[in-house]
């Protein structure tokens, strides 16, 4: 009898967790965009900082290098050899 076939989104669910936005954000992503720096475009990465903050992700993989302007987020380059 041939095994059932593992679907990607439940290997996921396994080791990763979706987070997302919600009201207590608010404020931190505030206090955030307020930062020297935060300016135009930045403002997506200072959202993303703000929600990992706000579930206590210390930690995120990104290849972007705009992350460096929250130092409490860790964001080691996942690309880089």
């Amino acid at each position: 009898m041939a095994s059932r076939p593992q679907y990607p989104e439940r290997r996921a669910r396994r080791c990763a967790r979706l987070i997302g936005a919600r009201s207590a954000i608010r404020a931190r992503l505030a206090a955030l965009a307020s930062r020297p720096g935060v300016v135009g475009g930045k403002i997506h990465d200072t959202r993303i900082a703000a929600i990992c903050l706000g579930h206590e992700v210390t930690e995120l993989l990104s290849a972007a290098r705009d992350f460096g302007l929250f130092p409490e987020l860790v964001v080691p380059n996942p690309l880089a050899g």
